[in-house]
């Protein structure tokens, strides 16, 4: 089944989670008023309206946090030291921890890209599948052993690799979201519009106006906001006419702009405020 670039969303969409996927993670989807969201999956932990989130923090040694390497047994047996231009799978062994297992479908819907050095880096392809894996594995196959990686349909490499390549891969951003941390720990991906239970898709908004949770200070139009670093899922911004800039901009992940200045005192006590978010378009 295909999905249109942009899913027209209405507002009850938007504010229904489900426990079943009716889309591809990442799909866009806008509202008629303007806003964007992308389709989601929750992680473990409950979401609550209005919160910050983040993707979860990606471990495994098979991702770009460790350089993964073309099996020399799946050289051996296509009987070449390239892997060809058009093909539409890889078989990989990850350097790191050799008690490392990834299980079934754990990349699904994520990313595999050639990095490193070589004159093939910087394709970067959808994942369709992967196998139950474990990198102190020698064999492979796409049912165990090292890392079976199948790319979705309408993916393949368009120049050759071979063993020199370095290959990484990484989960969905969108796959496992959680409320974001004081230092963020992964990517910022949006806020809900509703309450999410465990473990539910659901629609996260990334763009257009937004009603976020904030710290207590002053709320200025036009100022920057960016991940609070008090308060997880809060937001926090500047004070008078100092906008963020260096290191606080860096560490906290800027987020987007207020829309309306107050000087009411409820509302700077720490409450959701409206916000121009700019994460994703």
């Amino acid at each position: 089944m295909s999905f249109p670039y942009t899913v027209p969303l209405t507002d009850k969409e938007v504010r229904t989670p489900t426990t079943t996927q009716r889309a591809p993670l990442g799909t866009r989807g806008a509202t008629p008023d303007g806003r964007i969201f992308r389709y989601a999956k929750n992680g473990a932990t409950a979401l609550t309206k209005g919160l910050l989130c983040q993707g979860k923090v990606q471990t495994t040694a098979w991702s770009n946090t460790t350089a993964s390497y073309i099996s020399t047994a799946f050289l051996t047996e296509l009987g070449t030291t390239d892997i060809a231009a058009g093909t539409t799978y890889l078989h990989l062994t990850a350097t790191g921890d050799t008690d490392l297992t990834v299980t079934k479908d754990l990349f699904k819907e994520g990313w595999i890209w050639v990095s490193g050095t070589a004159t093939s880096a910087g394709q970067l392809m959808k994942i369709k599948t992967n196998n139950v894996a474990s990198s102190g594995s020698t064999g492979y196959s796409a049912t165990g052993g090292q890392l079976y990686v199948e790319f979705e349909a309408g993916y393949a490499l368009s120049d050759p690799i071979d063993t020199a390549a370095e290959v990484s891969v990484c989960e969905n951003e969108y796959d496992g979201v959680v409320v974001s941390a004081t230092t963020a720990t992964a990517e910022l991906v949006g806020v809900p519009a509703v309450n999410v239970a465990a473990s539910r898709y659901f629609w996260i908004q990334t763009w257009g106006p937004c009603a976020m949770k904030s710290e207590a200070e002053a709320i200025t139009s036009g100022k920057t906001v960016w991940n609070s670093t008090q308060t997880a899922g809060c937001i926090q911004g500047v004070t008078g006419s100092t906008d963020i800039t260096g290191t606080d901009a860096i560490a906290g992940g800027i987020v987007g702009r207020i829309v309306q200045s107050s000087a009411d005192a409820v509302l700077q006590a720490s409450c959701n405020i409206l916000v121009h978010l700019t994460l994703a378009p």
